[in-house]
C-alpha cells in the first residue's frame, strides 16, 4: 500500500525538514495571523490542493534567506502521491495541526508531541514496537497485563 509506506517515509524525514517547517509556520503567524492553520494561508481560494510553484511563491513572500533547494525537496516529501499537488492530508500530515472554525494551530504541542514519540521509539525506526509501546507504560508506572 503506497500511502503506507509514505507515512513511515514521512516520519523519518520529518526530522530533516522540521527546522524549515517551524520557520514557515513562525512567519505565516506573524504576516498572517488571521489564519489557523498554515494550510489556510498557502490554499487561499484554492480547490483541493496546493502545487509545487504555488507553495514556493508563497514561502518567498514571507520567508527570507530559505534554500530553494530545500523548499522544492520539502514539497516533494509533502507531496506523497506524487501527482505534483499537495492535498490537505498530504499537507497536514507534515505541518500538524487541525483545520477545524474552533481549533487553532500550535505549533508547541506538535512539536511536544513528536519529542514524545521520539522518546517511545528508542531503535529510531519511526515506528513503535510492541516492546517499546509496553515499556512506555512502565516508566509512568501503568502496569498492562
Amino acid at each position: 500500500m503506497k500511502n503506507e509506506g509514505c507515512i513511515k517515509a514521512k516520519i523519518a524525514v520529518q526530522n530533516e525538514f522540521q527546522p524549515i517547517i517551524d520557520k514557515i509556520t513562525t512567519q505565516i503567524k506573524k504576516t498572517s495571523p488571521q489564519c489557523k492553520h498554515p494550510w489556510d494561508y498557502f490554499a487561499k481560494n484554492q480547490q483541493g490542493g496546493i502545487n509545487k510553484k504555488e507553495f514556493l511563491n508563497k514561502i518567498e513572500t514571507i520567508v527570507e534567506n530559505i534554500d530553494q533547494n530545500n523548499l522544492v525537496a520539502l514539497f516533494e516529501n509533502i507531496d506523497c502521491n506524487e501527482n505534483g499537488y499537495a492535498s490537505w492530508n498530504e499537507f497536514s500530515y507534515n505541518f500538524g495541526g487541525n483545520r477545524n472554525e474552533d481549533a487553532t494551530f500550535n505549533a508547541d504541542a506538535e512539536q511536544e508531541l513528536r519529542k514524545l514519540f521520539d522518546e517511545i521509539d528508542e531503535d529510531g525506526s519511526a515506528s513503535i514496537d510492541f516492546q517499546e509501546f509496553m515499556k512506555s507504560f512502565s516508566k509512568i508506572g501503568v502496569n498492562i497485563t
